[in-house]
């Protein structure tokens, strides 16, 4: 990355990053975290039915191939849904961090089924006046768990592997983790070491009873043209201020100061 600003810097060029385009708030002006919250939740939910319909053979989610529509993701997943909703009832979510694009996305997605799913909302302070070190018992007694929490500092661990083997009696078997800080040291669901994909968008971390945890770090690429039109949408209006507006100012100051450790 030195080397790459370096370069700008000897040439007099400027980078304004897309990431660092944010509002007097700090929050990002565009960006694809409401489809990436309502392809998670999907694939979620799908995870769940597939088991309920016992078709998962440990694989509940077969390799994924690219959604047109978000319309076409949602007469997907509301079909194998309603199947295992017949048999099974309703499942039981429990969904960290909803008010944010990524919960949004997700929360929104579900009340777009129209099938009548509770959602239990978890904020950030909910989180971390619950639970301890090895995490939160209560996410247990839910059969998904969707986390959409953008980490900003460390926080209490959600779940761990300790606390997953000691309650054998659990009723969680899906989680997906689409925040997927996998790889990140503040990450709140070290549960698993490694992402997933779209060629293998699950992994079955344990057998009996089964828990299955999605973690796909480019889930907006599911729904390409939603998310291609979300975030054009939002950058269109900024790029007609170009360079005069704060947002494009504070992308420009943030090279500025990178540049100067080069």
């Amino acid at each position: 990355a030195k080397q790459i600003l370096s370069r700008f810097a000897k040439g007099g060029g400027k980078l304004y990053d897309l990431e660092f385009l944010v509002n007097d708030e700090g929050r990002r002006v565009a960006a694809f975290g409401e489809v990436a919250g309502m392809a998670g939740a999907a694939l979620g939910l799908k995870a769940w039915a597939a088991q309920k319909l016992d078709i998962s053979n440990k694989n509940p989610l077969p390799p994924l191939s690219i959604y047109s529509s978000s319309q076409d993701v949602r007469l997907d997943v509301k079909g194998i849904l309603e199947k295992a909703i017949k048999d099974h009832g309703p499942p039981s979510i429990a969904l960290i961090g909803p008010r944010g694009r990524c919960g949004t996305g997700a929360r929104t997605f579900i009340e777009s089924l129209k099938l009548n799913l509770e959602i239990d909302k978890w904020e950030e302070q909910r989180t971390q006046l619950s639970g301890g070190p090895d995490g939160i018992p209560q996410f247990l007694s839910f059969d998904i768990l969707i986390n959409c929490i953008s980490i900003s500092k460390p926080l209490r661990p959600f779940l761990t592997k300790k606390l997953l083997e000691q309650n054998k009696n659990r009723k969680l078997s899906v989680v997906s983790d689409v925040s997927c800080d996998v790889y990140n040291e503040k990450n709140p669901l070290p549960i698993v070491d490694d992402v997933t994909s779209f060629a293998k968008p699950s992994i079955r971390i344990i057998d009996d009873p089964p828990l299955d945890v999605i973690a796909i770090d480019n889930l907006p690429g599911l729904i390409p043209r939603d998310s291609s039109k979300v975030f054009t949408d939002n950058l269109f209006v900024h790029l007609l201020e170009f360079d005069e507006s704060p947002v494009w100012q504070r992308a420009l100051a943030k090279f500025e100061e990178h540049v100067k450790n080069c």
